[in-house]
């Protein structure tokens, strides 16, 4: 028994009949021109697996490195603001009765990270930024009077507990 295999050889058409032939058929009888004799047997892959690559013996593996504690060294400060528009907490981006800008600041600036942070107070999730300054990430709230002042305020990046950053309260929060 006879088989093809794709594309290693052409086969041999007289030359008055390759015009009787259009050239999607001289493809395909090209491409099928091969047989078991031509092809190499595959090779058999050498050396260790991906599991036994990534296999961990504790006997001679160390502990990983537990994650730091994400930036503790961060401020949060409320400031008026002129804009026409910031979040509600839900968000939506609504019209802006009373603005407030919640700025979150570091010295060091920000790292780059993965996820895009957001910023929860109590129960409101502001998740829209702006960089102001190197070292500010700004979040604008379109309310200041439907915020609650004695709610925590985490910066959080994901789910991760490790990603978030305790602030206080916005009674706390410098002015």
């Amino acid at each position: 028994m006879r088989t093809f295999h794709f594309g290693t050889a052409l086969p041999v058409i007289p030359e008055d009949m390759r015009a009787a032939f259009p050239l999607a058929v001289l493809l395909v009888a090209a491409a099928c021109a091969t047989s078991d004799e031509a092809t190499p047997a595959p090779s058999t892959p050498s050396g260790p697996t991906r599991a036994e690559l990534e296999a961990v013996d504790p006997a001679t593996d160390p502990e990983p490195a537990p994650m730091p504690r994400a930036l503790t060294d961060a401020t949060l400060r409320l400031s008026a603001i002129d804009a026409d528009e910031g979040e509600d907490g839900r968000g939506a981006l609504v019209a802006a009765p009373d603005p407030i800008a919640l700025d979150v600041e570091r010295d060091a600036g920000w790292p780059g990270r993965a996820e895009d942070p957001s910023l929860h107070v109590g129960g409101l999730r502001f998740e829209r930024y702006a960089f102001p300054a190197v070292t500010t990430l700004r979040f604008v709230a379109a309310d200041q009077g439907a915020l609650p002042m004695d709610a925590p305020v985490e910066l959080h990046w994901g789910d991760d507990a490790d990603a978030t950053v305790a602030l206080g309260t916005l009674s706390e929060a410098r002015p």
